[in-house]
């Protein structure tokens, strides 16, 4: 990773939006590219994961016109925003929590066994497909198990994965914009598969027994590894979803207990695709 003395290439001068110009000497932040437009603001999670200003406020995190071109933001990110709010866990908990989309329509959410529909910010409604769904368990108790209908795909995952990693990125950009680490020459590769130019194998971690809750946080932070050069692991803690994955170091791992200790992966499901 670059450190503050790369040279970042970055304008002396920020562009507003109606002059259209990338913000960076190397064009787009994803694209690299200075043909695609830029004077639309990037949200760096999706607005269907309630990242709106009407919903958050001065909490909504986004990059100024002039960072990522109008095609990408448009394009393929607009599409692994939505893919990470369609995934069957966060949807889950979009229509717990009432999260509408950037229409504001609030979400659904159609399980194997039971419908969950978010029918106004306050109440919820549970429709079930079968007498299985629900178990007594008590007086006025029921307990409910969830079933996705059936396994989800490969490639599936690895778009999650390529969503978590756009947003990471931007992150990267957001935090430390001065010093333009998110365009340094060694996450070009990653920009080509967030894209889905490039393939890739890769690895998704999915925790268990989480603590469902109303927040995102999204954490980053450099991992050295010996004789591999490091890479950028990602933590996303999704309504209470946490999903974790990385920025360079995409190797496939056929097994948790072969990844460092400190990726904190033993009560997890770890997925892995490869995509070649």
């Amino acid at each position: 990773m670059s450190d503050d003395s790369w040279n970042s290439g970055w304008r002396t001068s920020t562009p507003s939006a109606r002059t259209g110009r990338a913000q960076h000497v190397r064009g787009c932040l994803f694209c690299l590219r200075h043909d695609g437009g830029f004077r639309s603001v990037e949200h760096i999670v999706g607005k269907s994961l309630g990242n709106q200003a009407r919903l958050v406020g001065a909490a909504e995190r986004v990059l100024t016109p002039g960072v990522v071109c109008d095609r990408c933001n448009n394009g393929r990110l607009a599409e692994l925003d939505a893919e990470l709010a369609r995934f069957p866990p966060i949807e889950l908990m979009r229509a717990w929590h009432g999260v509408p989309t950037r229409e504001g329509v609030l979400p659904v959410h159609r399980a194997g066994n039971l419908t969950l529909t978010a029918s106004s910010r306050t109440e919820r409604i549970l429709y079930a497909h079968n007498k299985k769904a629900f178990e007594h368990i008590g007086p006025n108790s029921f307990r409910s198990r969830v079933r996705t209908g059936g396994p989800i795909p490969a490639r599936r995952y690895a778009r999650v994965a390529a969503a978590l990693q756009k947003i990471a990125l931007e992150f990267i950009h957001h935090d430390h914009v001065a010093a333009a680490l998110a365009f340094d020459p060694k996450f070009d590769e990653l920009r080509q598969v967030v894209l889905g130019h490039r393939r890739s194998p890769g690895w998704l971690n999915i925790f268990k027994n989480c603590t469902p809750h109303g927040r995102i946080s999204i954490t980053y932070w450099w991992e050295p590894i010996d004789g591999d050069g490091g890479t950028v692991i990602v933590l996303a803690d999704i309504f209470g979803v946490v999903l974790a994955t990385d920025l360079l170091r995409r190797k496939t791992v056929a097994d948790p207990n072969e990844a460092p200790p400190d990726w904190h992966v033993p009560e997890s499901n770890f997925i892995t695709w490869t995509d070649e």
